[in-house]
């Protein structure tokens, strides 16, 4: 998958991700930055100020998610299971590299994010989601 952020006040940035199944989720192989020819020149100290982990995962909700967003999970799958809609959310939220993956099942739903880990404790009880290490977000049992 390539991302293309245009958005930056210094560069463009061009990125290729691939799924890692380790990690479970996208990673990026390949970054490029490229200056405007009236711009200044490329430097470390000017990359450094770009929010990549923002933008990249900007770029990524609104390529998979469509216009819909994290709602759009939530209307596409009613009358579905809860629990099922809600370990869908997460694994999803998990492969995008979301901050905050159960937070976002809570705020998919016009929740509080703080009743996120709940949700996702109980779909991970119903197997919906890998056991994990306590305090460590995601979606590989390994």
């Amino acid at each position: 998958m390539n991302i293309t952020i245009r958005e930056t006040d210094t560069y463009d940035v061009d990125l290729q991700l691939k799924w890692s199944s380790r990690e479970s989720k996208l990673i990026p192989t390949r970054v490029t930055f490229t200056s405007d020819p009236n711009g200044e020149p490329i430097s470390v100290s000017r990359i450094s100020r770009i929010s990549m982990r923002q933008a990249i995962q900007t770029d990524l909700e609104i390529k998979l998610l469509g216009e819909g967003g994290w709602q759009g999970i939530v209307k596409d799958n009613e009358g579905s299971d809860p629990s099922a809609v809600d370990a869908l959310i997460y694994l999803i939220a998990i492969a995008v590299d979301s901050p905050h993956p159960s937070a976002t099942v809570a705020t998919a739903r016009g929740l509080a994010p703080s009743s996120g880990p709940k949700r996702v404790s109980d779909a991970r009880k119903r197997g919906l989601i890998p056991l994990t290490k306590p305090g460590k977000a995601s979606a590989s049992s390994v």
